[in-house]
């Protein structure tokens, strides 16, 4: 049974886990790529660009990988163009209306800080692209750190450990990963932390249908981040405070959402946490960004 009372750090993806689902995002994330890569001087037209973001996301995991494969482009350039192109996007109100601000995470977020939560933000995105959408949530200043894929040589979660351990070694931990949870809506990037014994969290928004169609290494689905952390303070026993007056009527589309816990593969047990610590998709789904 879920025994959230063990987990300490929490690692929190960004794109489709922090804000609601985004159905045109993966065909946004391929022109950005090809938008910059022609830009770039790829000599490709449009179209072109477009099939190669694509076709390397699928071979690659990312959609700047076989513009430098195929052309010798920078690719840590071109991913931090990609990502600048998609923040300048929210410039237009029906980016920003994507991701709200959410109030009663951020009321959530702060008050698991005062119970000993460490949050972690890391990211297949580039940094600047988490900062900034944390912001635009209004969660940003809860987490002690937030990486991105640029903060580790563009490795991405779902095809090593490398991100996890890096952003954890940042938070000075040491511990056997029983007491971290993983918080994702990516199926493919749950598998490996699952393995060396983390919690595995997958957040589906407007999935009715996610609990039946969880596999077995993931140990609970939840609706929205809001409901991984209302079970992480109902396992503690802990009442969670009241939402400021001012603010609780902005955070009503976020509540009545319920988790549903699914039986962890391996039984859990504490780990030890140093004295000095500091304070969705599967393979065939789209990119993000």
């Amino acid at each position: 049974m879920r025994d959230f009372k063990k987990v300490r750090f929490i690692i929190w993806d960004m794109d489709q886990t922090l804000y609601p689902y985004w159905e045109d995002l993966g065909n946004h994330c391929y022109e950005a790529t090809a938008h910059c890569a022609l830009e770039a001087g790829v000599p490709l037209t449009k179209a072109e660009a477009d099939e190669l973001a694509r076709l390397s996301y699928r071979e690659r995991g990312v959609t700047t990988r076989l513009f430098q494969e195929q052309f010798g482009v920078d690719e840590a350039a071109l991913f931090r163009a990609h990502h600048r192109r998609m923040l300048d996007n929210f410039m237009d109100p029906n980016w920003a209306a994507k991701v709200p601000e959410n109030p009663e995470l951020a009321h959530l977020m702060m008050q698991a800080r005062t119970e000993g939560a460490i949050h972690l933000l890391l990211t297949n995105g580039s940094r600047e692209w988490a900062e900034e959408l944390a912001k635009k949530i209004g969660i940003h200043q809860y987490f002690q750190i937030i990486m991105g894929a640029d903060d580790v040589g563009l490795r991405q979660k779902g095809q090593n450990l490398v991100p996890y351990l890096a952003v954890l070694g940042r938070a000075h931990y040491f511990g056997d990963y029983k007491d971290v949870m993983v918080v994702e809506d990516s199926l493919k990037n749950l598998v490996q932390p699952k393995e060396i014994n983390m919690h595995t969290a997958w957040v589906q928004w407007n999935n009715p249908k996610a609990e039946k169609q969880a596999p077995a290494y993931i140990d609970d689905v939840f609706h929205t981040p809001n409901d991984v952390l209302k079970a992480w303070f109902a396992d503690r026993n802990v009442k969670i405070w009241p939402m400021p007056e001012a603010k609780s009527g902005l955070s009503a589309s976020f509540a009545g959402q319920n988790s549903v816990p699914i039986q962890a593969i391996n039984a859990q047990s504490g780990g030890s946490i140093p004295s000095n610590a500091m304070p969705r998709v599967s393979a065939s789904k789209p990119p993000k960004p």
